[in-house]
């Protein structure tokens, strides 16, 4: 009987010759994940529920008073008092249960421990990693199968073409008129009410940012941007970030997309309830450790404070 290469690189215990220097650690995957930076999280959930869910309160004024102008004034006893009205809507969202088995033979351990590579460590770090990629996923991209929106693509948030914007050839009056007109426009979205505090730029504009120096300073345009804007000026602050879902293709057909919101819990926030693990279960001469948990979908609390600047060609 022989071993075939899949058996022996499932477990690390691979042939090695005597003129070769094998390193002996082991290089994982590159994966970096930031939805936990740019998300976030409604903690409250648990395994139990199918649903989360907000209410939406929108307040109207009622007709009444003198009927001159917009105020509610008062002139004597015949005035009929002004009125308000207040409207509440539940806003659904599904949360699916999220699951994975991390599974081994009692040979693969066997030979993993005596190859000095702990299978089990590593099968439970590429559950760990796959589970994180699929809340990033979430997170910014939504689910087509559930038909859920991500932080960076719902059809429902307000947009606008910002036309073309090339970092290499601007200058840091240009750059600040381009990322103020930004925030301008989603001020205004808010009935100017509250400005973003953080921007989601396409990785390739953020380098391009990062990389032009300003003549006779120790500073980029990034840098100078985010120190001198419309946010600061308003006594905020505003994060200018990389996220690589924006260079996806289904995101304004590749061109590009700059996301500005206020990163809140009480604006936007994504229902998640954290992993969990079933005790081992042995079948045959197999292990089994079963890892459970749920995503939501982004609450898009209050849809008026995020707003995208398609960018063109």
């Amino acid at each position: 009987m022989k071993f075939t290469d899949s058996e022996i690189q499932s477990t690390g215990a691979f042939l090695v010759g005597q003129l070769e220097r094998l390193d002996p650690h082991n290089y994982d995957p590159i994966a970096e994940f930031t939805w936990s930076r740019d998300m976030p999280l409604r903690e409250d959930v648990t395994i139990a529920d199918e649903v989360t869910s907000f209410i939406l309160t929108n307040y109207a004024g009622g007709f009444g008073g003198t009927g001159n102008g917009t105020k509610s004034w008062i002139r004597g006893e015949a005035t009929t008092p002004a009125r308000v009205s207040v409207q509440m809507n539940k806003i659904n969202t599904p949360v699916t249960p999220w699951g994975m088995e991390v599974d081994y033979t009692i040979f693969d351990l066997e030979k993993a421990m005596k190859a000095g590579r702990p299978i089990d460590k590593m099968k439970h770090d590429a559950m760990r990693m796959k589970h994180q990629l699929d809340i990033d996923t979430q997170v910014y991209m939504g689910d087509t199968e559930l038909g859920i929106p991500g932080l960076l693509n719902n059809s429902s948030i307000a947009k606008e073409n910002v036309g073309a914007f090339s970092a290499s050839t601007t200058t840091a009056e240009s750059a600040i008129n381009f990322f103020n007109s930004v925030l301008d426009a989603a001020w205004k979205n808010t009935a100017y009410n509250r400005i973003p505090d953080t921007c989601l730029i396409p990785p390739a504009l953020f380098s391009a940012l990062a990389s032009k120096q300003l003549p006779n300073t120790n500073m980029n345009v990034l840098q100078y941007v985010t120190s001198n804007n419309l946010a600061v000026a308003n006594g905020g602050s505003l994060t200018i970030r990389p996220v690589r879902w924006l260079a996806d293709s289904s995101i304004n057909s590749g061109n590009g997309r700059i996301v500005a919101y206020t990163r809140r819990e009480d604006v936007v926030r994504f229902p998640l309830v954290q992993i969990q693990a079933l005790p081992v279960q042995y079948r045959d001469y197999r292990q089994i450790v079963p890892y459970y948990g749920a995503l939501g979908g982004v609450e898009f609390v209050r849809p008026e404070m995020v707003y995208y600047a398609d960018l063109a060609d």
